[in-house]
């Protein structure tokens, strides 16, 4: 059995934090035991279908029974995924921003053999208070150089307020669980008697196991310009996400674009969960 000295040892991929509490990454080659494998060879030259909808995810985050072999336990295994995908998706320190920057710049270059950027319309990033949409956005301008350019928006779309939020009755009926469909439902009526009806919704609130029984959690902005609709009509729409697990919020994101009917609905999930 790997322990979990053996684990952290090695240099390449993400393989955890240094003592500054920057993150410590390796480009060139990947290990057993890297966090995150970072080599461009790595990297899957492949897509996805996650709710009917063509995903590219680079980079995939080591799954916990790995740690917990290497004598975590799996509420320790989880929590220490978390903190790293958190560092990633908030960038709290510079040289990790450089790092993740080139992660995002290796990740749009495999994108582009996949889902060339020029093909779509419209380029947006589902709701979120990370700021890793924002970049992979910004660092996808660098790589558009053809005569046609997609409208690139970030603030798109927002959290919904708790009052339009939904159970998503098709995936309950799917799983045919009375007990679901009754505690799904006493947990709504909790949701929207303890909290504010005009206050936006927080993915907290519900937990990440029971957050695939909603939907209605996000809309589009309210001052997003005509011309978003206007691209996404009939258009090829990229939607990126910062991490994807279930995909529940990339399900709500793609409802409200087919409102307006597009040609096709592609996706760019940054990391996925354990």
């Amino acid at each position: 059995m790997i322990s979990m000295k053996e684990l952290m040892a090695s240099d390449e991929g993400i393989k955890g934090f240094n003592d500054d509490g920057t993150l410590n990454f390796d480009f060139n080659v990947d290990s057993e035991g890297d966090i995150i494998p970072l080599s461009f060879k790595s990297m899957p030259s492949g897509k996805i279908t996650k709710k009917g909808i063509s995903v590219y995810v680079p980079y995939h985050l080591i799954k916990t029974d790995k740690l917990m072999a290497a004598g975590q336990s799996k509420q320790d295994a989880r929590d220490y995924l978390t903190k790293i995908r958190h560092a990633i998706k908030h960038l709290p320190n510079n040289s990790d921003k450089e790092n993740v920057i080139k992660m995002i710049d290796n990740s749009i270059v495999k994108l582009n053999k996949i889902f060339p950027l020029d093909m779509f319309d419209l380029i947006v990033a589902s709701a979120t208070s990370a700021p890793l949409n924002n970049l992979i956005l910004d660092r996808m301008k660098q790589f558009i150089g053809g005569a046609k350019k997609p409208l690139i928006v970030k603030d798109a779309f927002v959290k919904d307020v708790m009052q339009n939020l939904q159970v998503n009755w098709d995936v309950v009926e799917r799983e045919n669980n009375p007990d679901t469909k009754a505690r799904v439902t006493s947990l709504l009526q909790n949701l929207q008697s303890k909290h504010r009806l005009d206050q936006p919704f927080q993915a907290k609130y519900v937990g990440s196991s029971w957050r695939r029984y909603f939907k209605n959690f996000i809309k589009f902005n309210d001052n997003v310009s005509r011309f978003v609709f206007q691209a996404a009509v009939g258009g090829y729409v990229l939607v990126v996400d910062d991490s994807i697990g279930e995909a529940v919020t990339l399900e709500d994101t793609v409802r409200n674009i087919k409102q307006y009917n597009p040609n096709q609905i592609y996706a760019f999930a940054f990391i996925k969960d354990y």
